[in-house]
């Protein structure tokens, strides 16, 4: 089913591509999406992300990075906690190099899953708060806890320059201020 207007609408309406990697594509039915790149595990999506994050074009790179990202929030056998863990800490070595290539005005936005998202069977996770880690600019001041993930989107729309906040989306308080214009029309 294809959903209503989104951010990712948005951007791509404003001739910047929308990388799509692992579901987001599908998450999506495709709507918004310019380029979709169906990464099977989180190392491939990493490889992608790398590749992608070195072309010429301004735009948003949206990744699930698959493996543990996908697992079961709630499940504890042994196998896929540890699979997860692996996951985990590949990804947690690639972060520590990916950081040090991001200049001061490019966004980069992690968040976590509940594990209760559309692509999700499971709705019975307790898990009720995703880490956020935002990099811009150097800044390291601490988010606090928010009340939705719509933060996350109005960050990007500020970013982005999209005037059309609240129209189709979530209504969020944006993360951080951005306060240099850039020349796609955004910060």
């Amino acid at each position: 089913m294809v959903p209503p207007r989104t951010l990712l609408n948005a951007i791509s309406d404003k001739g910047m591509p929308v990388e799509a990697l692992g579901t987001i594509n599908d998450a999506f039915a495709r709507s918004g999406i310019t380029n979709a790149h169906p990464t099977t595990s989180t190392a491939e999506s990493l490889r992608v992300i790398e590749q992608l994050w070195h072309s010429p074009q301004n735009g948003m790179i949206f990744a699930n990075l698959g493996d543990f990202a996908d697992a079961p929030c709630c499940e504890n056998s042994t196998a896929s906690v540890a699979e997860s863990a692996r996951a985990l800490e590949m990804f947690d070595a690639w972060l520590g190099h990916f950081l040090e290539e991001i200049e001061s005005d490019n966004l980069l936005i992690i968040t976590g899953s509940n594990g209760s998202g559309p692509l999700s069977l499971r709705h019975d996770c307790p898990r009720q708060e995703l880490p956020v880690l935002v990099r811009y600019g150097g800044r390291t001041s601490p988010l606090g806890i928010r009340e939705t993930c719509a933060d996350v989107a109005a960050t990007l729309g500020m970013f982005f320059g999209i005037e059309e906040r609240g129209r189709g989306w979530p209504v969020g308080e944006p993360l951080i201020t951005f306060h240099r214009p850039r020349g796609f029309g955004g910060p």
